[in-house]
């Protein structure tokens, strides 16, 4: 790369500002994706560079510009800018609406009066932007530069959003003296060079050598997450930068953060104190050890007693509000819980290990370097006299020993240790789940209906899912439950182990059923585990997310009518997909005065790849065709 002007050298290559508004951006040629969005990037501009001040020295700069145009009524939503911040940052949000108003451009800027900062926590802040007059129609254009002392922090590279964009382009310059490792994610195609340029520091003696990394796309596609989908970021196309270290005069400075890095400033902090607090729920805890010398029991009790003491206000925290006085307030978040939790613990004598990690809903920890600042939660184990392993999560009041909320099975975790490095930790399939459901269907051909006695067992992350549904409201879970069996009258429902690890439910039901001729259509699965296939799309954009591994049986026994005879039934089979990490069979038995049916699915990871995409949608296509598979009887 040639060198251009002296002015380009002080500051590093930035990219050139976007485009000023034309009457062209308020018609722009759309594709139909882009047209049929709520609002449409018209292009974003990214630059992060290292810039030399003679008056503050080495700062991190961070400069995006973005022109977006609003097609909709909800892409007004559009006009709320915000960026995050540190308290030694200087930053700023330029911001102005643009309207076309008998064929003449009108512009409104959002001023003081419209912005606002939020403290996010002690050193973050947060810089808002409501941009004034946007409506359908509106392109809105914004402005932020950032930038930080902490030259580590280079930001995420977001070539992609929620909502299409026409036009993207990124820059980062990375001089010699900064040790750095890119990674790009995503599944979006992006053109990308690396030239060489020069960076001179103002009173340095010579040109250092820098690496001027670009990046562009066009027409890149909105990502949109969906149930399948814990943290749609994670996916999301863009380029991440890990600072390993930086030459400052003669002298590395090492940030390349370990694991005892991270231990240590936790060590430190308020964390550190609060992982070695006193119980104060001693009592309890007292009484708790001495009604039971099971350790188990006493596990489970100490947790339900810290899930009962006070409400969780769902916030998910490294360090706590501040343990007694979420006791007093009766609220706290995630970091009260369950540092208490371990508290109490340790007053039943038993070792624990806090769990650093981030839930599946605010995104992975990275896989090649420690980080403090990705770490929003933490959970429990303990260890039993007989050596094995419990974890636990007080924040949930749903959660039981070794049974925790889907949300919080990350593959990736570590542990804290005041003086070490610790250890990996993989809580995605911490404990075997299962779901049987069992019907016993009598066949009424005289009123076009079956009755079923239906019975269901569910353990572990199922009896979960039931726990949570049914505590919650039980009347709405009767409704949905009803509804789910497409049951005319229902009658003798019962459950059993509400609150447990293992759950049962029983009841009789009656439902009409299809009927033609001679022909009486009976479903073969009366609640078959779908409905239709949750995954259609073979060309799916991103990868699919199951809530946890398990396996799932459907046992229905038919019982035919007499004066009528099986015409029809489905097949035994077999059946494997995803490298035999999803299976199913069928075994039908036929007898004289009933057939018997047996369909089971197992999910065997929780993960599948956008290449798996062609083999999950064709299996669960089977999978769905089979537990909605009709017995035809026929009347003799």
């Amino acid at each position: 790369m040639k060198k251009t002007t002296l002015a380009l050298l002080l500051t590093c290559f930035s990219l050139a500002a976007t485009a000023k508004v034309t009457k062209a951006d308020f018609a722009p040629e759309l594709t139909d994706e882009q047209r049929n969005a709520s609002a449409v990037v018209l292009e974003k501009k990214e630059a992060v560079y290292y810039k030399a001040l003679v008056s503050s020295g080495l700062k991190l700069m961070t400069d995006i510009e973005v022109k977006i145009l609003v097609l909709k009524e909800d892409g007004k939503s559009y006009a709320d800018i915000s960026a995050m911040y540190y308290d030694k940052d200087v930053i700023s949000i330029k911001a102005e609406s643009y309207n076309l108003e008998n064929d003449k451009i009108t512009s409104t800027k959002a001023d003081g009066k419209y912005q606002s900062k939020e403290v996010v926590r002690d050193d973050l802040m947060q810089l808002k932007v409501a941009v004034p007059d946007v409506r359908v129609g509106t392109v809105i254009e914004y402005k932020i530069h950032r930038e930080t002392p902490y030259l580590y922090e280079v930001p995420f590279i977001s070539l992609q959003g929620d909502i299409p964009i026409k036009h993207v382009e990124a820059q980062v310059d990375m001089p010699e003296f900064v040790g750095h490792r890119l990674n790009a994610q995503g599944y979006t195609r992006v053109l990308s060079s690396k030239e060489e340029s020069k960076f001179r520091i103002p009173g340095g003696t010579g040109d250092i050598k820098m690496d001027v990394y670009k990046f562009a796309a066009n027409n890149v596609p909105a990502l949109e997450g969906d149930d399948w989908v814990y943290c749609i970021n994670d996916y999301t196309t863009g380029i991440d930068y890990e600072i390993s270290a930086i030459k400052l005069g003669n002298k590395w400075a090492d940030y390349s953060f370990s694991w005892s890095n991270v231990n240590a400033a936790l060590k430190d902090s308020e964390f550190g104190k609060a992982a070695k607090m006193s119980n104060p729920l001693a009592q309890e805890v007292a009484a708790i050890k001495s009604a039971t010398s099971d350790t188990l029991q006493q596990v489970a009790q100490v947790l339900k007693l810290v899930q009962d003491k006070f409400t969780w206000n769902d916030r998910y925290r490294l360090l706590p509000s501040g343990v007694k006085d979420a006791i007093a307030k009766g609220s706290g978040n995630s970091a009260d819980k369950n540092f208490l939790l371990a508290a109490a613990l340790r007053d039943l004598g038993l070792p624990t290990t806090l769990v650093l990690m981030n839930p599946r809903s605010k995104g992975r920890l990275p896989l090649n370097q420690a980080t403090i600042e990705k770490i929003s939660a933490f959970v429990v184990i303990t260890t039993l006299p007989n050596g094995k392993k419990v974890y636990l999560d007080a924040s949930d009041p749903y959660s039981l020993p070794n049974v925790l909320s889907p949300d919080m099975l990350v593959e990736l975790a570590h542990t804290y240790e005041a003086d070490g490095q610790g250890y990996d930790v993989n809580l995605s399939n911490l404990t075997r789940s299962v779901q049987s459901q069992k019907f016993d269907v009598t066949v009424n051909p005289a009123d076009d209906e079956i009755t079923v006695d239906y019975e269901l067992t569910g353990t572990n992350q199922i009896a979960y899912g039931i726990n949570k549904r049914y505590k919650k409201d039980p009347e709405a879970y009767m409704t949905k439950f009803e509804k789910q069996l497409d049951a005319t009258s229902l009658t003798g429902y019962k459950n059993d182990g509400i609150g447990t690890e293992r759950v049962a439910e029983s009841c009789q039901f009656t439902r009409s059923v299809m009927t033609s001729d001679s022909l009486i259509y009976v479903p073969a699965f009366p609640d078959p585990f779908f409905k239709e296939n949750p995954f259609k799309d073979p060309d799916r954009k991103i990868p699919v997310e199951m809530p946890f591994c398990a396996k799932y049986m459907l046992h229905s026994t038919i019982h035919v009518p007499e004066g009528y005879t099986i015409e029809e039934a489905p097949q035994s089979m077999t059946m494997k997909g995803c490298d035999g990490k999803l299976t199913t069979r069928m075994l039908v038995d036929r007898g004289d005065n009933s057939i018997t049916l047996m369909l089971e699915l197992n999910v065997g990871k929780m993960l599948f790849p956008i290449s798996d995409m062609t083999s999950l949608t064709s299996f669960f296509a089977k999978v769905t065709e089979d537990s909605n598979a009709f017995v035809v009887l026929k009347k003799l």
